[in-house]
């Protein structure tokens, strides 16, 4: 039960409500900044999986090409 907040009793559980609540917004930052660099690192990984499919893609159309120009 809370006392009277201007008690000493009552300060004292105001302080700590309020230490409880920093606690929590810095344990929401903490993970809202751990979810960005795990998204920055996807991001990160999507693009070089985007580049070496590029890559492979154009493999496959030269070899398609050579297939094509080998059978004429």
């Amino acid at each position: 039960m809370l006392r009277e907040p201007w008690s000493d009793i009552g300060r004292l559980q105001s302080d700590i409500q309020e230490l409880n609540r920093k606690i929590d917004s810095a344990a929401k930052s903490y993970e809202i900044d751990s979810i960005r660099r795990d998204v920055d690192n996807l991001e990160c990984s999507v693009r070089n999986l985007s580049s070496t499919l590029d890559v492979l893609r154009d493999e496959l159309q030269t070899l398609r090409q050579e297939i094509i120009d080998s059978k004429e």
